[in-house]
């Protein structure tokens, strides 16, 4: 089953918020969810596989350090990120319920508003008390990818190109560890 309401203790029951073979484990006010990649592929549709899995990573290792004193519960949770792709929305919405439940705000940084740079690809995850900041690593995603998805009119040769490499980098992103991927860190939230 892609995704399982777990009916027990609901804090005893939690599992590290981590990847467990392709699964996150969040509340969701107060009982445990398991939410498994290949659950967010079929809601996604495929079409963005990169963004889909570099946020589901991302989503994955936020929750990890917001987790560090607490469980983290999706009625806490609010999400900025630098990129607004389909695949990243996807991801981010599939792990918090942020954009439905209005906490998703996105930012524009200039050039890098698509999968054209590694630098889109930076997210804070706000639960009231922490902000879990994390940021695509330069070299974790092959510079081939960026270059070909920054490229304005693609060939029909290039396009294909882009999709397998598309498929390619889920797959990496997927394997590698969070720290590989990502510069994680954790701060005391401001409140105004």
């Amino acid at each position: 089953m892609p995704v399982t309401m777990l009916r027990t203790d609901p804090v005893a029951s939690l599992m590290e918020p981590q990847i467990v073979d392709g699964t996150i484990t969040i509340l969701d006010h107060s009982w445990p969810l398991r939410l498994e990649y290949p659950a967010l592929l079929a809601y996604h549709g495929g079409g963005a596989l990169a963004g889909a899995a570099i946020g589901f990573r991302a989503m994955a290792a936020a929750g990890a350090a917001l987790s560090a004193e607490h469980p983290w519960d999706r009625r806490d949770l609010s999400v900025v990120s630098w990129h607004n792709g389909p695949g990243v929305r996807d991801a981010i919405e599939f792990v918090t319920r942020a954009i439905t439940r209005g906490r998703f705000t996105w930012r524009e940084s200039g050039a890098v508003q698509n999968c054209g740079a590694a630098d889109a690809f930076r997210f804070e995850v706000a639960d009231g008390r922490h902000v879990a900041r994390v940021a695509l690593r330069e070299h974790a995603v092959t510079p081939a990818f960026f270059e070909l998805a920054r490229t304005p009119s693609r060939s029909l040769q290039q396009e294909a190109e882009l999709i397998h490499l598309k498929a390619v980098v889920a797959d990496s992103v997927m394997a590698l560890p969070a720290d590989r991927l990502f510069e994680i860190s954790l701060q005391e939230q401001a409140h105004a």
